[in-house]
């Protein structure tokens, strides 16, 4: 059995400042570090916050100011080839829908693992079928994306995030349009993630998710104006 060190730090955030693309004078500073098997539960006030965190956290956005790195390498340093293998190792559920039109949605949810890994396709639709019936959906989604209702469509933007053994998971509202349905697979599907040593940062807008306590969070934060503080107890 692998022996999993969890004080390895998988996401460093060092004084960062991020803006929020398109919002004049919005910002974000944040200043932490998440481990191996650790869950982040995180409150925010708007969806461009968490996708821009999302995005730094990826390497797709570089911050105004301070630094993030990720399994120790810093995504401002890394070349362009080095950061496609790195983003290989993360996963994501967007706050924004993310499809590829032109692609069934079991090829987009296959996507990133063929790009990334070796992994046979048969293998790949295997587990894909298998977290798919997870989050109740009656199979793999081979239809088109529009094809599909938004509930529909967020389930397979989870079953697009957990495929594979990703070494971070990002959460945009992953819950959106079918709380609290999806709760239970969620939850179990992350605590997969932390067992094997992946982190989770998981972002909501929603009070009412964020004091849910079916999350079995250790690490709760929430926005203070422009400030990303960690905080010790859900009623503060």
């Amino acid at each position: 059995m692998e022996r999993i060190d969890y004080r390895r730090t998988v996401l460093d955030v060092t004084r960062v400042t991020l803006f929020t693309e398109g919002e004049s004078g919005e910002y974000t500073n944040a200043h932490f570090s998440l481990y191996s098997g650790q869950l982040a539960l995180v409150h925010l006030q708007n969806m461009r916050q968490s996708a821009s965190l999302a995005d730094a956290f990826s390497g797709l956005l570089r911050p105004a100011k301070g630094s993030v790195l990720f399994l120790g390498r810093d995504w401002q340093h890394a070349s362009a080839d080095t950061a496609n293998a790195m983003r290989g190792k993360i996963g994501r559920v967007f706050s924004s829908s993310n499809w590829l039109d032109g692609l069934s949605l079991a090829d987009n949810i296959l996507l990133s693992q063929r790009h990334h890994t070796r992994r046979p396709k048969d293998e790949l639709l295997q587990e894909a079928a298998h977290l798919a019936k997870e989050f109740n959906l009656p199979g793999l989604p081979t239809g088109y994306p529009n094809e599909y209702t938004p509930h529909d469509r967020r389930r397979a933007a989870c079953v697009r995030a957990f495929l594979g053994r990703s070494s971070l998971l990002l959460l945009e509202e992953p819950t959106l349009g079918v709380y609290p349905r999806i709760m239970a697979s969620l939850v179990n599907a992350v605590r997969r993630v932390r067992n094997r040593g992946g982190a989770v940062f998981w972002m909501t807008l929603s009070e009412e998710i964020w004091r849910d306590d079916s999350i079995p969070a250790d690490r709760l934060f929430r926005l203070s104006g422009r400030e990303l503080l960690e905080v010790s107890e859900k009623h503060e």
